[in-house]
């Protein structure tokens, strides 16, 4: 047995060592290196600072085996030094090779993304304390080791050229200088050396960078051992262009697979919109005072490089409306692209529409680009046509407090295209802001809780981040009143008023349709569905919710002078379920004629719950037919009970009594059998007086001859006729008078 358990034991081991191991995977950017570590499910991290750069521990009473495997297959040296798995504590440690700063994310439940930029970190970053709580110095540039230049040439002070040839192949195969070649280039005087060196060094960085292959023409039929001629034919040609291709890239460094857009023009690069570098930590005040400097010139003309410089500062601090005022005072700014840029990025900021800005159809750009254009458009489309990376990129690079004034209407598009997973990296990015006010982080929670269903917790947060004050009470009421609808509960009038004054602030902004969306739901929720429809003319999206809201909680009153249309009135907008509710409700108030307005048209094909339903507003109505022909071809019980009562007024009684005993009422297929006088049927199936009446009649039917003898048979007259007159009298006592009913 013991055996046996340690069998079992040394099996289950390496499953459990694969479980905890975290790969991790590198790549190289323009201006930062990205590190992704996968960390068994469910796991805790901490990112600080060492004395050379940064270590990575996870929470837990071990550290994950970390796969480094392929690693410096992606990166170069510049920026990461060194990786490793410290032996002694096992935390995955980061040496750098430059004065950088890690910025790490959770991309997702178990996937760590650090990114390690170059610069001094964000003021405040948690992430440049040691893991035990300590500070360390500010990270310095350490010398990153090269290989050594080879040795001038005494005579001619300059290096002798790469031959990349003689590393790879023995002279025996291929000689530099072969006579032998094929494609002679008479120059003169002129040396083609210099050329050659060029080529041959691109080509190596081209190589490098795994743009090109460098393999050697396959050696001819017949070819010695020491023979290096080759043919043309043999010659691996290819296409040589002059110039830059559009989208690509040749070097280390190569450009994003969406750097062109499909029309063919370029995506709007990161260097024009690296909004972190137009300004410092400075005070605001500060900031402002600097920017105003210098901006008139001589003549009182203003000076353009001074209001660029002072457009770009006010944009860093997230004021749009201010840096199109400078804007305004800049002569032709339409012809500069720096300009529209600017104008673009200002509009965006505060959310004013702008059918030119010079972001649109950017959505699908490697660059900032897409994070703009996605902040741009009120809705993010669905499918690949978004660069979700690169946005996630762009915002995880602006600065704090732009991070904290976006993050929520990121969050907001990215739910509404359903990816919850980028919503809440936006949301991870925008709570590790140094100083970040507890408000930003509960209405983000709510949007979260709402993308992933829990209305329950997104109230909660909604109503925390709306209690907190600030400035993301402008979104955190419409979060709530959504939160209370989909909740289907009241709210107060607090709340009410709140989003009524709110929406007067926010008219002409890009909040206004949020907040109209959420005035009529308001309103309905807070018991006032008519001031509700009146409002719908500004948020016609809103009427199948809004419908929805009166069907549910409107009371019969409200229903009623609501929702009770005219003949031949179009039906409203409304989901099928709540046609379903309304319909239901209004036959339930004996108004069928406004209950068959809202099903409309019944086709034949259509759901048995809404042929249900119209065929029961047919009859109250009084048209057996239409109501019989809806349900003729149901089984269910409901519809056998509206068959057998359509088939009842339509005189079919034998049909109808059918129809009874199918849909299981038993008392009213009997009542039938009396209708029709089957006297046999009431006998066997009836019970106290109308069973013995039936019997009475029965036997009548069925008498046997009389006795012989008159006075026998005046006997058994009377007796016969005084058990009749009995079991009558116990009949009609049975019955109620109609005139007692009150």
């Amino acid at each position: 047995m013991t055996r046996l358990i340690l069998t079992l034991l040394l099996l289950l081991y390496p499953i459990s060592a694969r479980a905890q191991t975290a790969r991790v995977i590198s790549g190289e950017h323009a201006d930062f290196t990205r590190l992704v570590i996968e960390l068994p499910t469910g796991a805790d991290w901490r990112l600080g600072r060492t004395d050379s750069g940064y270590a990575l521990a996870v929470t837990g009473a071990t550290q994950p085996r970390y796969d480094l495997t392929g690693v410096w297959d992606r990166i170069p040296r510049t920026r990461l030094k060194a990786l490793w798995a410290n032996p002694e504590d096992g935390m995955l440690t980061l040496d750098l090779a430059c004065a950088c700063h890690a910025f790490p994310f959770e991309f997702r439940p178990g996937m760590v993304v650090i990114d390690l930029r170059e610069g001094p970190a964000p003021k405040g970053s948690a992430f440049e304390l040691a893991l035990d709580g300590s500070t360390k110095p500010a990270l310095v540039a350490s010398p990153v080791s090269r290989p050594e230049a080879p040795p001038k040439d005494a005579a001619t002070n300059t290096a002798p050229a790469y031959d990349w040839l003689e590393e790879v192949a023995p002279p025996t195969v291929v000689r530099k200088g072969n006579p032998g070649l094929p494609v002679p280039l008479p120059t003169g005087l002129v040396s083609l050396d210099p050329l050659r060196d060029a080529l041959l060094a691109e080509l190596s960085r081209s190589a490098a960078a795994g743009m090109i292959e460098m393999t050697l023409p396959p050696r001819q039929s017949g070819a010695t051992e020491n023979t290096a001629e080759v043919s043309a034919e043999a010659l691996p040609w290819s296409r040589i262009v002059i110039g830059e291709v559009p989208g690509v890239a040749a070097g280390s460094e190569l450009q994003g697979k969406d750097s062109m857009l499909a029309d063919g023009s370029a995506c709007i690069p990161d260097a024009s919109l690296s909004v972190a570098s137009w300004g410092n930590d400075q005070l605001v005040a500060l900031q402002i005072a600097d920017a105003r400097a210098g901006l008139i010139g001589e003549f009182d003309v203003p000076d353009k490089v001074a209001m660029k410089r002072t457009v770009r500062q006010h944009l860093f601090l997230g004021f749009g409306a201010e840096a199109l005022q400078y804007l305004a005072l800049i002569e032709a700014p339409s012809q500069d692209v720096d300009l529209q840029l600017y104008a673009g990025l200002a509009r965006i900021i505060d959310g004013i529409a702008d059918p030119s800005s010079p972001f649109r159809g950017m959505l699908t750009c490697d660059t900032s680009a897409a994070l703009w254009s996605a902040l741009l458009y009120a809705q993010l489309p669905t499918g690949s046509g978004v660069n979700v990376p690169a946005i996630l990129r762009g915002f995880a690079a602006l600065p704090p407090h732009l991070r904290q004034y976006l993050g929520p209407k990121l969050a907001e598009r990215f739910l509404a295209r359903g990816d919850v997973d980028a919503a809440r990296m936006v949301r991870d990015a925008t709570a590790r802001v140094p100083g970040i006010p507890a408000g930003a982080t509960d209405l983000l929670d709510a949007q979260l809780g709402l993308g992933e269903g829990r209305t329950g917790d997104a109230a909660l947060s909604a109503q925390a981040a709306l209690d907190g004050g600030g400035a993301v009470g402008m979104e955190a009421a419409p979060a709530l009143v959504e939160a209370n609808f989909r909740k289907m509960e009241p709210i107060g009038p607090e709340l009410l008023t709140t989003v009524t004054s709110y929406l007067a602030e926010a008219v002409g902004t890009d909040k206004e349709l949020v907040l109209r969306r959420a005035h009529v739901l308001a309103l309905a929720l807070a018991g006032q569905p008519a001031e509700a429809l009146l409002a719908l003319d500004q948020a016609p999206e809103t009427e199948a919710d809004l419908w929805q809201v009166i069907a549910a909680r409107a009371t019969d009153e409200q229903l009623l002078t609501v929702a009770v249309l005219a003949p031949g009135t179009p039906r409203p907008q409304a989901a099928d379920a709540t046609v379903l509710a309304m319909a239901g409700r209004l036959a339930d108030l004996g108004f069928a004629d406004a209950a068959l307005v809202w099903l409309g048209a019944i086709a034949a094909d259509a759901d048995p719950e809404v042929r249900l339903l119209a065929a029961r507003a047919e009859l109250a109505r009084g048209d057996a037919r239409a109501a019989r022909a809806l349900v003729s071809d149901l089984k269910s019980p409901d519809a056998l009970e509206i068959y057998a009562k359509a088939l009842t007024r339509l005189g079919e009684i034998s049909p109808a009594g059918e129809a009874w005993r199918s849909a299981g009422f038993a008392e009213e297929a009997l009542r039938l059998s009396i209708w029709e006088r089957d006297w046999t049927t009431v006998s066997l199936n009836a019970v106290g007086p109308w069973q013995d009446a039936a019997l009475l009649a029965v036997s009548a039917e069925t008498a046997t001859p009389p006795p012989d003898g008159l006075l026998a048979q005046g006997a058994a007259l009377v007796d016969a006729s005084a058990e009749a007159r009995k079991r009558i009298t116990d009949l009609l006592g049975s019955v109620v008078d109609p005139t007692s009913v009150p």
